[in-house]
């Protein structure tokens, strides 16, 4: 029997080592989902490094939020990478949807047998960038409805340099060509952007890690004052919900 959409419980992977950050994009996840905040479980990388896929079992979808670390990929100082990309492989292989985001859309990439660098040609530390939906997304059940560009939040050092084989590009930048893709036939998407951050967060969140980004406070408020509201992407988990998880 299916679901009513209140009765979905949802799993959220974190890569969070600041509590401030754990518990917002907790509840942007919970807002922009459209959920209701006993629907949406959390496990935090740091707090649980270690876990088998299994750890899904009994939810209708998972989550992979961003990070709060800019070498998160590096497998010998974080070694929760394994069972990560072990539990993505699984969702892949057992038809659970998934929605990743920034850090997600890393994993994804390399669990399913794509490569991601620390690139300073595709890296983007702007903030709020200019996302081009691609023509091959007209069709897609999540991204046909949304405008041929859009803004987002964008920060990322580490990129995607190759995508996995069986997957449909969805979205690029012009200073990254991979932003979003799916898993074809599979209900699988990740975005490089951050689909759960709006304005507000945003600002928060830059200014806290501005160390990591940012060179000057005037680039800072640079960025503060170019930050507008992102209602478009911040669609997508509420979408993903009713037209891939309810599908």
């Amino acid at each position: 029997m299916l679901k009513q959409r209140d009765e979905l419980k949802i799993l959220l992977i974190q890569a969070r080592d600041d509590a401030p950050t754990l518990s917002e994009e907790r509840a942007e996840f919970v807002r922009f989902g459209k959920l209701n905040d006993d629907q949406l479980d959390a496990i935090n990388l740091f707090d649980v490094p270690s876990f088998d896929p299994d750890i899904i079992d009994g939810y209708d979808a998972l989550f992979v939020g961003g990070s709060s670390d800019a070498d998160v990929l590096d497998l010998d100082k974080f070694p929760f990478i394994t069972d990560a990309e072990r539990l993505l492989v699984h969702c892949f292989e057992q038809n659970i949807p998934v929605l990743g985001s920034c850090y997600g859309f890393q994993l994804a990439v390399e669990a399913l047998g794509g490569k991601v660098e620390r690139s300073e040609e595709y890296a983007e530390l702007y903030g709020s960038g200019v996302i081009e939906v691609i023509s091959d997304a007209g069709n897609d059940p999540l991204f046909h409805d949304m405008p041929k560009t859009f803004r987002a939040v964008a920060l990322h050092k580490d990129s995607a340099t190759k995508l996995p084989d069986n997957v449909t590009l969805l979205a690029r930048s012009e200073g990254c060509p991979y932003h979003a893709f799916k898993v074809n036939g599979k209900p699988f998407y990740v975005t490089q952007f951050h689909s759960e951050i709006d304005k507000k967060d945003f600002i928060t969140r830059i200014r806290r890690y501005q160390a990591r980004y940012v060179d000057t406070s005037e680039v800072l408020e640079g960025l503060v004052e170019d930050a507008v509201d992102m209602d478009d992407v911040n669609s997508i988990p509420w979408k993903f919900i009713d037209r891939i998880v309810m599908k």
